[in-house]
């Protein structure tokens, strides 16, 4: 697989003396073309934080990101805007639909900004994959809750992005809704091999995700390959022996991390059960 996105020592730093808050304290983290991963940590832990500068929402204190080997990390407002419109989808709990428009409208607005033309198999592959096609020509008030997530999921696909980044989408809705959301963004990373970032507080829908990153303290705390089917299934990598889940699998097929950080990033290959698993250390912090 191709690496599309890439962090190098991040680190976030908000106020001065005694203001002073660490948001994100030297966070390393490589995520490749398809995958769909899942942040997962507790309010006040740094995953919203990470989410804004990896969408160029926010520039770090220190350290780099790299998407499609493009460094974001010193673009000035203008740079930003304009990446975050081409290369990066934001989904936010929040739907922000413009409510004078049809959903049709406010699904091409990224391309009407850039005067481009849409096109229109992959409009359509979109909106049939997230199941709104017979309510392109609705308002957003006309629309449920997991309906108008859904087109605002379609708007930030629009534009093929390099990555979607989703910000607890499914935190202004109720649980059958939540669980249709998690599923379209399964249906869209598998159907599209859109490259998805989930971030969220809650464990159960990011063990959703082939991959589960957990954040705490501003520090990447836990990487594991749990390939979407629950906790049994899932792969860790952690600081030591005891941060290891092995699903049953055996010792041959379970692999301990801690190494060390000079180890580099993580890298995935199969276990002998044929399960993918990580199998070089990810700096994971103890």
């Amino acid at each position: 697989m191709m690496e599309i996105l890439r962090c190098e020592g991040i680190r976030k730093v908000y106020g001065a003396g005694e203001n002073r808050v660490v948001a994100l304290d030297g966070v390393n983290l490589s995520v490749e073309r398809g995958e769909f991963a899942a942040i997962v940590g507790a309010s006040g832990s740094g995953k919203s934080t990470l989410l804004h500068i990896l969408g160029s929402v926010e520039q770090p204190t220190q350290g780099r990101v790299l998407v499609e080997g493009e460094d974001i990390s010193s673009m000035n407002r203008t740079q930003s805007a304009i990446f975050r419109r081409r290369k990066v989808g934001l989904v936010y709990q929040f739907y922000n639909l413009i409510p004078t428009l049809t959903v049709r409208q406010n699904i091409l607005m990224p391309l009407l900004l850039d005067k481009r033309r849409p096109d229109r198999e992959y409009f359509a592959q979109i909106v049939d994959t997230l199941g709104i096609a017979d309510r392109l020509e609705f308002l957003p008030g006309q629309l449920s809750g997991g309906q108008q997530q859904r087109a605002a999921i379609a708007r930030a696909l629009i534009y093929r992005p390099a990555i979607l980044l989703a910000d607890e989408p499914t935190g202004n809705l109720d649980r059958r809704n939540s669980e249709e959301i998690i599923d379209m963004l399964k249906r869209s990373n598998r159907s599209l091999d859109q490259t998805i970032l989930l971030i969220t507080h809650d464990e159960r829908i990011a063990l959703a995700a082939d991959r589960m990153i957990t954040i705490e303290d501003g520090r990447i705390i836990g990487d594991c390959f749990c390939g979407g089917a629950g906790e049994d299934d899932c792969f860790c990598e952690g600081a030591g022996e005891g941060d290891c889940s092995c699903g049953g699998a055996g010792e041959d097929d379970c692999f301990y991390g801690g190494a060390g950080e000079d180890d580099g990033f993580a890298k995935y290959g199969e276990s002998r059960s044929g399960k993918r698993r990580q199998e070089t250390c990810g700096r994971i912090i103890p």
